[in-house]
């Protein structure tokens, strides 16, 4: 969770797959209390691939391997 002390509030829920009820609460600099319960649709992001960058080294390596 981010953005606790700023106007906008990022949440991060793994593993959650259904509709889901979550109740939020604030508190503002004075004491001021208010409290909300939401029901939330969890939407999966679609698939990344993941990008691997070997330095110089390890490619130089990888050459080496291969023609032992």
């Amino acid at each position: 969770m981010t953005g606790e002390e700023t106007a906008k509030l990022n949440i991060s829920i793994p593993d959650i797959e259904t509709q889901t009820s979550v109740t939020f609460t604030a508190t503002d600099n004075q004491g001021a209390v208010a409290i909300e319960e939401h029901q939330v649709s969890i939407i999966a992001l679609p698939n990344v691939f993941t990008e691997i960058t070997l330095p110089q080294q390890a490619q130089s390596l990888k050459s080496v391997r291969r023609l032992l």
